[in-house]
């Protein structure tokens, strides 16, 4: 999914778009860290359609 949006971004928009879902992502990836340590205090199955969220508000910048 990611690779139809840098087709469709300029050169110098394709950082943007890949800054905001790897943040993203690895936003996720430190609340799964945190539920293996703490059990579970965050739902990141809930988190998982930010991704899209950020794709899509990347692509409209």
């Amino acid at each position: 999914m990611l690779r139809l949006f840098l087709e469709k971004q300029d050169a110098t928009d394709a950082p943007t778009v890949q800054t905001i879902t790897a943040s993203t992502g690895s936003i996720l990836i430190f609340c799964v860290g945190v539920d293996l340590i703490w059990g579970k205090t965050f739902r990141v199955a809930n988190m998982l359609p930010s991704v899209v969220i950020a794709m899509a508000a990347a692509f409209f910048m």
